[in-house]
């Protein structure tokens, strides 16, 4: 068993300035998570069904109103996400298996947050037919990410700046701006509605764009 700071060197990823990027404020966790999984014996698979069972915790909360404790939960099952990767670089434990459940633990987790919080809010009854067009939308443009061949063709934000502003467009600011809504006057429900599709409208067309072009 390697000590703390051997396990930070162990394991760091090769694209790891990148991943810094993307996961900027998950960064300083994801350690900090990882290592005891690491000492107490776990497999990387086992952290990945630890993620998957923390998601579907914290989207399952959002259907009994409780949308801040869910949005915790989310960002507690991204650091444990990225920490059985963690766990693999260091112990050497990859497997095409723990590959296929990672993207199933995300192809469940995402929907029971996106439907959970529509619900939460009122908006799912409220507006059902645009709440299925957001969906069918921002499943789409998620998912889409996996018919690029090479993960490095994929649009990236190069810079904090820029993942702020794509996390914007994505599920992150799909769970801020339906907490907006639900607990301030703040917002209309069909304004919130229009621009949850607007935005995956256009992250739909920027990555189909830049699919045709790595064909």
């Amino acid at each position: 068993m390697l000590p703390f700071k051997e396990f930070i060197n162990a394991n760091k990823r090769d694209d790891q300035g990148a991943n810094d990027v993307t996961h900027f404020f998950s960064r300083y966790f994801v350690n900090i998570c990882a290592f005891p999984l690491y000492r107490i014996g776990l497999t990387p698979n086992q952290v990945t069904l630890i993620f998957i069972f923390t998601g579907i915790i914290g989207g399952v909360l959002a259907f009994f109103d409780l949308l801040i404790i869910s949005y915790f939960f989310w960002r507690a099952h991204i650091i444990i996400d990225m920490a059985d990767g963690s766990v693999a670089r260091v112990t050497k434990l990859f497997s095409n298996f723990g590959d296929i459940l990672d993207k199933i633990g995300h192809h469940i987790i995402y929907p029971i947050y996106w439907i959970g919080f529509l619900y939460a809010s009122g908006l799912l009854n409220q507006y059902p037919l645009l709440s299925l067009v957001f969906f069918a939308t921002a499943s789409s443009q998620w998912t889409i990410k996996h018919l690029f061949k090479d993960k490095n063709e994929r649009p990236q934000a190069n810079s904090i700046i820029k993942r702020i502003a794509a996390n914007a467009f994505g599920i992150e600011g799909f769970l801020i701006i339906i907490i907006m809504y639900s607990y301030t006057d703040v917002l209309d429900g069909f304004l919130v509605m229009s621009i949850l599709i607007t935005s995956n409208l256009i992250m739909l067309f920027k990555k189909i764009v830049s699919l045709l072009k790595s064909a």
